[in-house]
């Protein structure tokens, strides 16, 4: 069964670096199937690559002129990209991956106009309310398209937007005005939200391997390091953001991860590639013991008159794990994801 991935799928991980790809990919090598292109996420992809490559050399170039000033001499050079040339080299690197070329990639038509204008006044999935869903049509009407002229009838689509094609009781599955449309039609749109959860649909679970077995074989000491690192690497607003949310106080913006405790695992689910290895993927929750730095306003609550303070907490995550079990060994092990709870 052929796959469409979003956009929102591809900016998740751009160079594809997750073991979940790898798996999406062995799916499809053993399927007899491929991806599929259609040209508007090429589009919004270039789109989204030049932003994020424009953005990141802006910021680069920020940083570089305080550091000098605060050096008070040229220590680090500008930096100039060459944005549509990289942005085509990262293009091609994804035909590549994908095994896919750009002749094959699927067209939208001009004559899907009159139909996105009808669902654009009808409110008619997946546009909303709030008068959006341009994009998304296109993407619809060019499944619907792909599906009834596919020998199967079928397609994967996997999508991190359930507001506009997940249903309202139920997000991960495929909304119910979408489903009917595709009963009507004779085709079926299998709807996942994201990799992982294709990949749980269609992974195995063996014996062999279960949470005793994990206990047994993973050094959770090394795990700690990694969650720390893990932490200490991620994107500092979600932290400061939980913190002064759970704690009511004013973050500095400073904090120090000090220990990861694991204490539970869940979600166990294994793959098998074509090469005879598995890819055995869990998640686990941890403690993180930390250190937040806040202030404290005196009596006239000015800046001019507040303290800092530290005090240690604890917040709680989700870590996604997958370990590549060949040959009665562990092979190698990689945190793909995590989550604040």
């Amino acid at each position: 069964m052929d796959i469409i991935l979003d956009t929102n799928i591809f900016r998740s991980d751009l160079f594809f670096n997750s073991k979940d790809f790898d798996i999406l990919r062995d799916y499809l090598h053993k399927t007899d199937s491929r991806f599929v292109l259609p040209q508007i996420i090429i589009e919004e992809l270039t789109g989204l690559y030049k932003r994020t490559l424009d953005e990141n050399q802006r910021n680069y170039n920020k940083a570089r002129k305080n550091l000098n000033q605060g050096l008070n001499y040229e220590l680090v050079d500008e930096l100039n990209i060459n944005c549509d040339e990289e942005v085509k080299k990262y293009i091609d690197f994804v035909y590549n991956k994908l095994g896919r070329k750009e002749e094959k990639n699927i067209p939208y038509k001009n004559e899907y106009l009159p139909e996105i204008v009808k669902r654009a006044i009808n409110k008619q999935k997946p546009f909303k309310d709030e008068d959006k869903g341009f994009r998304d049509s296109i993407i619809w009407l060019t499944i619907l398209d792909y599906c009834q002229g596919c020998h199967e009838k079928q397609i994967t689509f996997i999508s991190n937007n359930p507001k506009d094609f997940g249903d309202i009781k139920d997000p991960t599955e495929l909304h119910y005005n979408l489903k009917k449309e595709c009963q009507d039609l004779g085709i079926r749109v299998n709807y996942f939200r994201t990799i992982k959860d294709f990949i749980e649909k269609h992974s195995k679970k063996i014996d062999l391997f279960d949470h005793d077995w994990i206990t047994d074989n993973l050094d959770f000491e090394w795990l700690s390091d990694v969650i720390c690192d893990e932490i200490n690497d991620s994107n500092n607003y979600s932290i400061i953001s939980w913190y002064e949310y759970k704690k009511e106080k004013e973050s500095t913006g400073n904090y120090r991860i000090l220990r990861a405790i694991p204490y539970d695992q869940d979600d166990l689910f294994i793959y098998e590639m074509i090469n005879g290895s598995l890819i055995i993927n869990f998640t686990v929750s941890a403690e993180i013991e930390t250190e937040f730095e806040y202030y404290e306003y005196d009596y006239y609550g000015s800046k001019e008159f507040r303290n800092v303070h530290n005090e240690t907490t604890y917040l709680r995550g989700k870590f996604h794990i997958g370990l590549v079990y060949q040959n009665n060994e562990i092979k190698e092990i990689e945190l793909s994801d995590h989550e604040l709870i």
